[in-house]
This record gives C-alpha cells, structure tokens and sequence, in this order.
C-alpha cells in the first residue's frame, strides 16, 4: 500500500489509473495483493505513486483481502486501521529521494 499525498479523489487520472485505488476521505492510497506481486500491478502501483516526493508505503497482511481487491473504494476508518495494524514493513522515500528508509519487525530480503 502506497500513499499518494498529491492525489485527491476527484482527480480525473484516477480514473485511468493502472493500479488498484483506495482512498479514505482526502488521502488516495494505491493498493497491490499478494496475489500481484509477480506481476505489473505492483509495478504500476509503484510507479503512479513514485511520484510524489515523500512517498510513504507499507507492506503487510491484509485480512480478508478480497474486499480489497475490486474497483476503487473508500476505505473505512475501522478498515485503515486494520490495515495500519497488519504492516509487516514501513518504508519511506528519503535521501533526496535517492533511497528509502525501511523499517520491520522481521528482516526482509533485499
């Protein structure tokens, strides 16, 4: 899950966006399963949201996935926090955006 700070809701690119949107109020947040990660959904996900200077995004297990996994939706505040709760890794744009800043509980492959 990434966030996309820029984005509004009512942006009309959102429209042709090639990644899964989710938003909660004003916050945009563009969403790959784990049923994507071979494919270029994550890809397209990164991408779209790479643009943004302070990208912010989170890798985790989302419980009951599938009602994630349709077109865009809004995300409850209850549903974000389960989503914060399930975050395995926090990852954060830094070095002038040069690299990343990763934070986990468990060490991760790189």
């Amino acid at each position: 899950m990434l966030e996309n700070s820029l984005a509004a809701p009512s942006d009309p690119w959102l429209e042709r966006a090639k990644s899964r949107i989710v938003v909660h109020g004003d916050e945009v947040y563009h969403l790959a399963s784990y049923t994507e990660r071979i494919s270029e959904n994550v890809l397209n996900a990164i991408h779209e949201a790479s643009n943004v200077a302070g990208l912010v995004g989170m890798v985790g297990h989302i419980p009951n996935a599938a009602t994630l996994l349709g077109p865009a939706q809004r995300l409850s505040l209850g549903e974000l926090k389960v989503l914060g709760r399930s975050a395995e890794c926090i990852f954060v744009r830094a070095f002038d955006g040069e690299g990343y800043v990763i934070w986990g509980e468990t060490p991760m492959p790189i």
